[in-house]
């Protein structure tokens, strides 16, 4: 797989495309349809209506590259059509979309952000004192202690 740096932003048109279409006719999509500009150090990605191929596009401040992928055998998990005819995706999506996934279902875990960690500490001290004692207790600091601390974003 061609590489590009991790700060470039990927969209996929979430419409499917006419495959005879090449730079000119997916530059035209990218600015009338995407609303995008096609100058940006961006990847445009495209899906055919049997979701069988992927063309991209990108601008390397000096000229366009279009690469294509067509698989074999089996189809790629494009996203449902939508009200919005794009859709942006991360450094993650992009290796599950070639691997397979279904990128609107693939989640990765939702990130948690805790307040202190000072019940944590009094955990593993209770732990160390008394470790019978602790094994009963863990349910209880599980549900009340650590889900209590912690707030999501």
């Amino acid at each position: 797989m061609i590489q590009w740096p991790d700060s470039t932003p990927i969209y996929l048109h979430r419409d499917t495309v006419d495959f005879r279409k090449e730079v000119n006719g997916l530059a035209v999509i990218i600015s009338e349809e995407m609303a995008l500009d096609v100058y940006d150090s961006a990847l445009f990605v495209f899906c055919n209506k049997n979701r069988t191929q992927l063309k991209v596009l990108d601008w390397n401040n000096t000229d366009f590259a279009r690469w294509q992928k067509r698989l074999e055998k089996d189809k790629f998990k494009w996203p449902k059509r939508g009200h919005l005819s794009t859709v942006t995706i991360n450094r993650g999506q992009w290796s599950w979309l070639f691997l397979g996934f279904d990128i609107t279902k693939y989640k990765p875990h939702k990130q948690l952000f805790f307040t202190d960690v000072i019940l944590l500490f009094c955990m593993k001290i209770a732990a160390i004192n008394d470790p019978a004692a602790f094994k009963k207790k863990t349910i209880y600091y599980e549900k009340s202690s650590l889900v209590a601390n912690h707030y999501s974003q």
